[in-house]
């Protein structure tokens, strides 16, 4: 490996993607477009037929769910606003109490298969709090409210993060941004079904772009919005603790502190105690997973695929096999933060032990926080694994009850095993135009 020669004359070296390919590819990047970020040109022919598509797309998940009679419609905002019912009628604590929230769901919008019962709610207190004010309104005006915050936190989340991922780049932007909200699981297992997934979005959202800033506080800050579900933080203070993110630790305890003070202030210390009898309840949050087919994660893939005793085995050994190059990403992490984010956050959607079709809309600003390295160094197979994700986004939960396999989870492995491997390769040398453009984008650029 030779060096080059900067304009000061000595080599510069700089982590990359792949070796010499890298940096050849940089350097005409760098040429045809002045940028290293990644860049698209569009004509007015196709950016129509792009938003066309997608208009096609987002709108026909739409009016199916809105012929279906409302009595007969089965949507999971049911649960919050029960949630808010509960505690204006009755001691806060009853929200964990599964016969009273399970009569008070069905009391709102009664399931018309007696088969069928709702199930217990795992969310944290303060998430009561948050859907409180639900119950002055009526239910289905309470409902089309949610879904207008969800898609106003979904479009905030994903703009912020291309103005900072994408700088200048409204063609990239424009391409984003239908892909994102033609996303299956966005429109018909979040947005339709109001779940609170935009709430997860527009924290990690937050999270990775204070993190891309300097601002390691306020990212952290922003990062505990995610305990809402305490889930999906699984893997994200294993990589803080390894990657000596101490900063981002205090703001995230702050922010939990803030969240969990504000629920007891309201409620009562003992609302923490009834929450924790339901979480340690086992019988209880597996009720939670009523199909395998609406899941993503490694547990539910197996059990799909094998079966719940050979699936719990072939679960360990895929986790022991994936975390050892996990930590080596972690390790790494002064080198390419915003590529150790991007390969926690899409690797959380496969090791976390409760990842429901609504939560792989995270996987979207995993892509675009690691879409510069990626793009440069692994395009073609980066472009690949994006199509490959769309597609399985809309026909996994269709084809996983026929062939026991669920795609969406494989793409979303294909997505990790890229930003992993983008970590993983050694660094190669570069001209100093190269080095100056790379810390002016910010580029996460592996080591």
């Amino acid at each position: 490996m030779k060096a080059s020669e900067g304009a000061s004359g000595g080599p510069t070296l700089v982590p990359a993607g792949l070796e010499s390919r890298w940096a050849s590819e940089a350097e005409a990047c760098l040429s045809s477009t002045g940028r290293l970020t990644p860049s698209l040109r569009m004509d007015t022919f196709t950016w129509l037929l792009i938003w066309s598509v997608a208009a096609v797309l987002i709108g026909l998940p739409v009016l199916i769910q809105e012929r279906i009679l409302k009595e007969k419609r089965s949507i999971d905002f049911v649960y919050f606003y029960a949630i808010s019912t509960i505690v204006r009628d009755s001691p806060a604590e009853n929200i964990y109490n599964p016969e009273i929230e399970k009569a008070a769901c069905q009391k709102i919008l009664p399931l018309p298969n007696r088969e069928s019962s709702y199930g217990p709610s795992p969310y944290p207190p303060f998430v009561a709090l948050l859907f409180a004010p639900a119950s002055r309104l009526p239910f289905w005006t309470a409902f089309r409210i949610d879904e207008a915050i969800s898609l106003a936190l979904y479009l905030t989340g994903l703009i912020l993060l291309l103005r900072r991922y994408f700088p200048g780049q409204p063609s990239l932007s424009s391409l984003w941004v239908p892909f994102s909200l033609a996303y299956l699981p966005w429109i018909s297992n979040a947005w339709l079904n109001g779940q609170l997934s935009a709430l997860g979005f527009i924290g990690v959202a937050g999270a990775l772009i204070e993190q891309k800033a300097g601002h390691r506080f306020r990212s952290g800050l922003a990062l505990s919005v995610c305990l809402y579900k305490p889930t999906l933080l699984v893997l994200f203070i294993p990589m803080l603790l390894v990657g000596r993110q101490l900063r981002v630790l205090l703001g995230f305890a702050a922010g939990g502190c803030v969240l969990a003070g504000a629920a007891t202030a309201t409620f009562g210390w003992h609302i923490w105690a009834a929450y924790a009898r339901l979480v340690l309840s086992v019988s209880n949050f597996e009720r939670l997973r009523q199909s395998t087919t609406q899941f993503v994660d490694l547990a539910a893939f197996f059990k799909l695929l094998a079966g719940n005793r050979l699936g719990g085995v072939l679960v360990v050994l895929c986790t022991f096999c994936a975390l050892p190059f996990l930590i080596a990403s972690w390790r790494r992490y002064q080198h390419n933060p915003s590529l150790a984010w991007a390969g926690t956050l899409t690797w959380t959607l496969i090791l976390s032990p409760y990842v429901p079709l609504y939560d792989t809309i995270l996987i979207i600003p995993s892509l675009i926080a690691s879409a510069g390295i990626l793009w440069l160094g692994h395009r073609s197979a980066f472009e690949a694994s994006m199509l490959l994700l769309f597609l399985c986004s809309w026909l996994s939960a269709a084809l996983a009850s026929l062939i026991h396999v669920q795609l969406l989870t494989l793409a979303i492995a294909l997505v990790g095993a890229l930003q992993l491997a983008a970590t993983r390769v050694p660094g190669i040398e570069c001209s100093d135009r190269v080095r100056d453009q790379i810390d002016g984008a910010g580029i996460a650029v592996p080591g």
